[in-house]
């Protein structure tokens, strides 16, 4: 009940649901279905700022915050593919793609400003990725990628 209520038409029941379902998130995250994160997910493209917020809130918890403390530390001085960032962004990249609404990207980033600040000024990761040659076994970025 509470997922669906993400999608109210009241504005502001919509964005207290999307923070209720992130603290859910955050306390298990095997309380919440595949189908229910990507409700939300599609709501970081929302025309209401508030709930677009809330949505990327929802989004960077669930796909950027499960990092390896140590494992971060020791990549921190890395750029490109080898820097925490540049998975992300890699990640990032396909949840765009994968909503196919190419149009939108600003209301995406738009959406995950507040909360992602920090990977999305990422410019040296950003240029790094896109002109590393991929290693062997790794796959180039396509040009819909880039």
């Amino acid at each position: 009940r509470i997922v669906s209520m993400t999608l109210d038409k009241e504005y502001d029941v919509a964005v207290e649901a999307i923070r209720l379902v992130t603290l859910i998130l955050h306390g298990s995250e095997e309380a919440l279905s595949n189908e229910d994160c990507e409700n939300v997910y599609h709501l970081v493209y929302s025309a209401h700022r508030p709930v677009a917020v809330a949505a990327g809130e929802f989004l960077h918890k669930k796909l950027f915050s499960r990092h390896d403390p140590q494992a971060e530390e020791a990549l921190a001085k890395r750029r490109g593919r080898n820097s925490p960032n540049g998975n992300l962004i890699r990640m990032l990249v396909l949840f765009f793609l994968e909503s196919e609404l190419h149009e939108h990207a600003a209301y995406l980033v738009d959406s995950l400003w507040e909360s992602s600040q920090e990977l999305l000024k990422d410019w040296e990761c950003m240029t790094e990725l896109l002109l590393e040659e991929p290693v062997q076994g790794e796959e180039a970025m396509s040009d819909r990628q880039e």
